[in-house]
């Protein structure tokens, strides 16, 4: 449990700066190469890396939105057919959640491939 917390915790501070450097996907490679190094299951390393990026997103979709009081969101959710602002938010966190999880299962399953050669 602890390993696992200090895992995503890892994520999100390495996820976080090179976010602000990189393209949004980032999260995947660096949830990869955190599970490569940090040898956790593939379970584990999914669920773990899943986490992180729904936190790590999420949190910073919500801190936008509340920054300029949803107003961006409001309008984008208008284009998208009336969706409201808080299912953007949701998507946003989900989509990074999905981006980091494949990221660290696929790091996860790639120190499995390196161990058994």
């Amino acid at each position: 449990m602890y390993r696992s917390l200090l895992l995503g915790l890892l994520i999100v501070a390495v996820a976080y700066p090179a976010g602000l450097l990189f393209p949004w996907w980032i999260s995947g490679p660096v949830a990869a190469l955190v599970c490569f190094l940090g040898r956790p299951g593939p379970g584990v390393a999914f669920a773990v890396s899943f986490v992180a990026g729904l936190l790590l997103w999420g949190g910073l979709a919500l801190l936008a939105d509340m920054r300029n009081e949803s107003l961006l969101s409001t309008q984008v959710g208008q284009v998208f057919r009336g969706l409201p602002g808080v299912a953007l938010l949701g998507l946003t966190g989900l989509t990074g959640a999905i981006t980091a999880a494949l990221g660290g299962w696929t790091g996860a399953e790639m120190r499995r491939f390196f161990e058994k050669r």
